[in-house]
């Protein structure tokens, strides 16, 4: 689904979004499905400055009733240059996204800049109200080192 052509306003926002579930299904699922694989995907090398992270997330969708819980895991092996690099490349992201820098962040905060920034990705072309709840984990062999949810 192509968005490029269309009108804008005054932020270079399409006017349509953000497009709700209820009225039209399939753009929203097409719109989330595109926005999550997208997410800090890995790409060899990135026009923002390798702000992609080397490994895929897995994406987890599940429904309760009319609520649905969208889980977007991270999967470490362990090491700690792989969770400061999982530091660095959420440092980078929110720094694209003009959020103000941390010197020193844990897992914790860098999985909340994540969950940040993915929410704001996807609210701008989506609306996910009140019955969608993003969740954010990254695990190691270890078991789960972070879950957040926004």
């Amino acid at each position: 689904m192509s968005v490029h052509n269309l009108k804008r306003d005054s932020r270079g926002v399409p006017l349509f979004l953000p497009i709700r579930f209820d009225r039209h299904p399939l753009s929203f699922i097409l719109i989330l499905s595109d926005g999550l694989q997208e997410y800090l995907r890995w790409e060899g090398t990135s026009i923002v400055g390798a702000t992609k992270f080397c490994c895929f997330p897995s994406i987890k969708l599940t429904q309760q009733d009319e609520n649905f819980e969208l889980e977007v895991g991270f999967f470490l092996t362990g090491t700690p240059e792989e969770e400061e690099y999982l530091k660095r490349q959420a440092q980078a992201a929110a720094a694209i996204a003009g959020e103000p820098g941390q010197a020193d962040l844990s897992l914790n905060s860098a999985a909340s800049l994540l969950l940040d920034g993915l929410r704001r990705e996807l609210d701008s072309q989506i609306d996910l109200g009140a019955a969608f709840r993003l969740v954010l984990t990254i695990s190691n062999p270890k078991g789960l080192v972070v879950r957040k949810a926004g």
